[in-house]
């Protein structure tokens, strides 16, 4: 019976367009599937995951939020994620594989990777506005220069790894990923966090940076790559990814913007936007010139527009930008996500 009504209730959702969530983890070479919020609900006893609560596949647009740190919906009641019942062992210096829901084309953007130690276990702990957490992973740009999002399109899942200098202990594991269609004002840019418990095993005995950051408060709607023109040439190789530098694993708790390379995917996008269809990893971070230089360009260029631009977000629910179209018309595609179209 219970089986029959988290079938039923995925039945349901199965025509509804959304964006996407971390699916499955492999951690230590075991699989580990991702809160389903289509289907976990409806469980009684309720499934115990790693993965913390999401409410839905949609994104996260006020960069103030505690929604930020991983996933929530405040607006409709659901405010910020809760903790999940269980931790998955991981070795020190091991990489960790996450498997998204398949990536809508034109949600190009980032992926990073955020660490916050508990004191105790992870299962009761909120880190609330604490700033306990520090990046070990980040990338915006492909091999071939294409977003570190466009695997993601084709299933392939996105790695990162867990520090060998790290010291041993519980810790909550922040996936971070963008889509950046409408960054070119503020709100726009769309986040998609999502947290999974782990116990770290085997590391040494460094507890990340000295500066640590909260999360929300490691970002303003003026931090560079909140607001970004994703369709200008190169835009991949120039975007200033979000937050702080990747911790290099020093004990001193340096930081620094290492380069991750990661190969392009078999087959190539066609069209540079297409329409979004469903609510809801990393290179090096440009230098500061180029942080600099992005932001200016984004700002005196979208200013001038009295409406979001073609194949820009006109609506949705939540949504505070534009509600008319520059160009073409707003047309709805689901109750998250409106877009202005031809």
């Amino acid at each position: 019976m219970k089986f029959a009504i988290a079938a039923f209730a995925l039945a349901n959702v199965a025509g509804v367009l959304g964006h996407g969530y971390v699916s499955e983890a492999v951690i230590d070479g075991v699989k580990y599937p991702g809160y389903n919020p289509y289907a976990d609900p409806y469980y009684n006893p309720p499934l115990q995951r790693i993965f913390r609560k999401i409410p839905g596949n949609g994104p996260v647009e006020d960069v103030t939020s505690i929604d930020m740190q991983c996933n929530g919906w405040s607006a409709g009641g659901v405010v910020g994620s809760a903790p999940a019942a269980l931790s998955a062992p991981v070795t020190a210096g091991s990489t960790i594989s996450l498997k998204w829901t398949t990536w809508a084309e034109s949600h190009k953007g980032h992926v990073a990777t955020y660490l916050a130690k508990c004191p105790d276990s992870c299962t009761n702990w909120q880190p609330g506005t604490q700033a306990v957490w520090f990046k070990i992973h980040q990338q915006a740009v492909l091999a071939d220069g294409t977003w570190a999002s466009v695997p993601l399109e084709k299933d392939v899942p996105t790695t990162f790894t867990i520090p060998k200098s790290l010291a041993n202990g519980n810790y909550i594991v922040r996936h971070e990923l963008t889509g950046l269609h409408a960054a070119w004002t503020y709100p726009g840019i769309q986040f998609y966090p999502s947290c999974f418990q782990v116990t770290v095993s085997g590391g040494g005995s460094a507890t990340g940076p000295a500066q640590k950051v909260a999360i929300p408060g490691y970002l303003t709607a003026s931090s560079p790559g909140v607001v970004y023109d994703m369709y200008k040439p190169n835009a991949a190789a120039g975007y200033p990814i979000p937050g702080p530098p990747v911790w290099d694993g020093s004990s001193s708790g340096g930081g620094s913007q290492p380069t991750t390379t990661v190969p392009p995917p078999t087959t190539t996008t066609t069209t540079a936007r297409t329409t979004t269809t469903t609510r809801t990893s990393v290179a090096p971070a440009p230098t500061t010139t180029t942080r600099t230089t992005t932001t200016t360009t984004t700002t005196t260029t979208r200013a001038p527009q009295t409406g979001a631009p073609l194949y820009g977000q006109c609506g949705g629910r939540g949504w505070t930008g534009a509600t008319t179209c520059a160009q073409g018309t707003c047309k709805f595609s689901n109750d998250y996500y409106s877009q202005c179209l031809p």
